[in-house]
């Protein structure tokens, strides 16, 4: 298995910041387009745990049209093989 090949840690990077600009601008229907419909869907947040597609779905679904205005801080990408990704962020 290769961990971290650039070709694929380039793949989720792009992803990532797909994702990130659909839930800053409020993008609903790319946002449920990235996260996967299924029970194993997690999401973590400062003061809260979603988990499962069915909850979190709804969570961002309602957030105000005027999106999540948000600065990222550090992100790291470790990806092992070309078909699974970790990637963490902190914001400023």
């Amino acid at each position: 298995m290769i961990v971290n090949d650039p070709a694929t840690v380039a793949e989720t990077r792009a992803a990532f910041e797909r994702c990130e600009k659909a839930l800053v601008s409020h993008d609903v229907a790319v946002r449920d387009e990235l996260f996967r419909d299924h029970g194993s869907t997690v999401r973590f947040r400062a003061a809260e745990e979603l988990f499962g597609f069915t909850v979190t779905r709804p969570f961002g679904a309602l957030r105000a049209p005027k999106g999540l205005p948000r600065e990222l801080g550090h992100t790291e990408i470790v990806t092992f093989g070309d078909s699974l990704a970790v990637v963490g962020t902190t914001r400023t």
